[in-house]
């Protein structure tokens, strides 16, 4: 039997290091290389094109520019992705697709350079045919707001420019929409203002997007999509 017990007391911590899993408080949590399996997780460390999942043009004329793989200001890792508007504000940028989730979980690093000449999207979650049933979106000054459907919700004290921000996103298809917002990877233990339980929005997503409109400049990172909760990040 002691034998039996120094064995266990030696495999027990090995097995739990090969399994490489970080739980948080607030759930699952991790990027690339975590041991966490998301439905998508970018961080755009390709060398020279960026992308390490498949993404889709969004709005494609909306869009000046778009680097997969700027190096100048990277969130994490040696790049990001950065985002000039164009001439409209409608978001342009990029989407990508994924299995239909009627609970979806979306976390983002994202740092504005520029502010949006109108209020705009530069997250919106989508069902499978790209109508939008939820957003992120910011104006000229820094508060943030939350829509579910045709239901907004604000966090007044908002983003400000040249300051990373870690978004964590939590939507159901029964109206629900939570922000959670920080300048660091640990998750916030309460939403942060945009708190939606009446929202419009039914469907289920399938889609999400990133990007930017008219007279803005963002620097995207880090993008997970799950189907469960995500809580504190990996650096």
């Amino acid at each position: 039997m002691k034998n039996l017990l120094i064995l266990l007391s030696i495999l027990l911590p090995l097995s739990a290091h090969a399994w490489g899993v970080m739980v948080s408080s607030g759930g699952v949590a991790g990027s690339a290389g975590s041991g966490t399996s998301y439905s998508v997780n970018e961080t755009f460390e390709t060398p020279t094109t960026g992308y390490e999942e498949t993404w889709t043009e969004l709005n494609a004329g909306n869009v000046s520019s778009i680097n997969p793989a700027y190096t100048t200001t990277a969130l994490e890792g040696s790049q990001s992705c950065y985002v000039v508007g164009g001439e409209s504000s409608v978001m342009g940028g990029r989407y990508i697709s994924f299995t239909d989730m009627t609970s979806c979980y979306i976390f983002a690093r994202v740092r504005i350079i520029t502010s949006a000449t109108d209020y705009s999207n530069f997250l919106t979650l989508m069902d499978s045919s790209g109508n939008i049933q939820a957003s992120l979106n910011r104006g000229a000054g820094t508060t943030l707001y939350g829509r579910n459907g045709s239901v907004d919700d604000t966090d007044a004290t908002g983003i400000s420019d040249a300051t990373t921000y870690f978004i964590w996103i939590e939507y159901a298809n029964t109206g629900a929409l939570d922000v959670y917002v920080d300048t660091d990877r640990t998750k916030p233990a309460s939403h942060t203002g945009i708190h939606i339980t009446t929202g419009t929005s039914t469907g289920d997503i399938a889609r999400l997007g990133f990007g930017a409109a008219k007279g803005a400049a963002i620097i995207f990172d880090q993008i997970i999509v799950s189907d469960t909760v995500i809580g504190d990040v990996d650096e």
